[in-house]
C-alpha cells in the first residue's frame, strides 16, 4: 500500500487500486471498511472483498459506490473521482466548494495566485516530460493529475468571481 500511496502523489492511479488505497486508509475513509460498513448497514466481510480487486466474483455496485463516494474524506473522493475519470478517459470533474462564507475578494486573489501556479507546474513538468520526444505512462499520468489540478484551480477562480458578482460586488452591470 506504501508504494501506492507514493505513486498518489505523482499519478492518478488505477480505479481498483484507488478504491482499495481509499477504503483501506484510515485518514481517507473514518474507521476503514469496517467502519463504512456498519455506518451503511452492510456486511464488513463480503464489502472487503468488493475492495479487494482479488475477489472477482464480489463486485461493488453503483449504490455502494455512492454510498462509499458520500461516507469518505474530500481527499479520498477525490482520489476515487480522479481514477473514475481517468478510467473513462474522456471526462473530468471538479468539486463546487461552498463560498458563502469566505472573505471573497482576498479568496478571489488567491485563486487566481493558485492557478498561475498550477499552470506553472504543469507547463514546467509536461516540459521536462516531453523533453526527450517520449512520455512514459507514468510521466503521462503525472501530466494527466496535473492538468486535472490546473482545471480545478480555474473553476475555483470562475466560482470565487461569481459569488462576488452575485453578491453584487461586481460592479455595475452591462447588458
Amino acid at each position: 500500500m506504501s508504494d501506492s500511496i507514493d505513486r498518489l502523489e505523482r499519478e492518478v492511479l488505477p480505479l481498483p487500486e484507488a478504491l482499495r488505497l481509499v477504503a483501506r486508509n484510515e485518514a481517507y475513509c473514518r474507521g476503514g471498511i469496517t467502519g463504512f460498513a456498519y455506518a451503511t448497514g452492510r456486511n464488513p466481510t463480503t464489502l472487503s472483498h468488493k475492495f479487494d480487486p482479488a475477489h472477482t466474483h464480489h463486485v461493488l455496485n453503483l449504490v455502494e459506490l455512492m454510498d462509499f463516494l458520500r461516507y469518505v474524506e474530500p481527499k479520498g473522493r477525490a482520489i476515487v473521482l480522479d481514477a473514475l475519470h481517468a478510467e473513462l478517459g474522456n471526462t473530468l470533474w471538479y468539486e463546487v466548494a461552498r463560498l458563502e462564507f469566505e472573505e471573497v475578494p482576498a479568496n478571489l486573489v488567491a485563486s487566481a495566485s493558485e492557478l498561475l501556479r498550477t499552470a506553472a507546474d504543469t507547463v514546467e513538468a509536461t516540459a521536462q516530460h516531453i523533453d526527450d520526444g517520449e512520455i512514459s505512462a507514468s510521466e503521462l499520468a503525472a501530466t494527466q493529475k496535473l492538468s486535472n489540478r490546473l482545471i480545478r484551480a480555474a473553476v475555483g477562480l470562475y466560482q470565487r468571481a461569481r459569488l462576488v458578482h452575485l453578491q453584487g460586488k461586481g460592479g455595475q452591470q452591462h447588458g
